[in-house]
């Protein structure tokens, strides 16, 4: 009869952070499937939270936000489902992030702002899909932290930065 083996973990890098060892890398739990929803009623979801594989909005005369400002993505894809009739959902991401909107609307909208960072090519990938009627969805960029007035100021300010300088490059040398 063979003998009993202990099953051991492969070995690990320990994480270092500030000069300090820490333990074995932080490995994310993420979750296959989540639910949001807000019927005559609003629902937000922000701070330090793993989303899950697949997530789902069901928002009816109502409105929901989802900060991913500050979450742990991880690697790979996501996908956030959206189902809405008369309502708002707004999904607020961190410059950079690589945002697939794939959502369709009736009577209403879905908007996605023009990215203000180049998105990491490596990083992971949030496929917004679903159906709106009579409300709308709009992804929005904010640095964690920002609040949406701070970065509608800092867009301007760079759509003017942008138009000065294709303006200095388009006019000729002076003599």
């Amino acid at each position: 009869m063979p003998e009993p083996v202990a099953l051991v973990p492969a070995a690990v890098e320990p994480q270092v952070i500030d000069g300090g060892v820490s333990g074995p890398p932080a490995v994310i739990d993420v979750p296959e499937k989540s639910s949001t929803v807000a019927i005559f009623s609003g629902s937000r979801r922000g701070g330090g939270w793993v989303p899950a594989r697949q997530n789902r909005i069901f928002s009816i005369f109502g409105g929901t936000e989802i900060d991913l400002r500050d979450v742990r993505l991880p690697p790979g894809e996501i996908e956030i489902n959206v189902l809405g009739m008369f309502s708002g959902v707004e999904l607020v991401v961190p410059p950079g992030t690589r945002v697939r909107l794939e959502c369709s609307a009736v009577f209403g909208s879905t908007e996605q702002q023009e990215s203000t960072v180049a998105p990491d090519p490596d990083s992971t990938v949030i496929r917004v899909t679903g159906f709106v009627m009579f409300g709308s969805v709009e992804i929005v960029e904010r640095y964690p932290g920002e609040s949406g007035w701070a970065a509608r100021r800092r867009r301007k300010a760079d759509r003017k930065r942008l138009r000065a300088e294709a303006k200095a490059k388009a006019l000729p040398p002076k003599r």
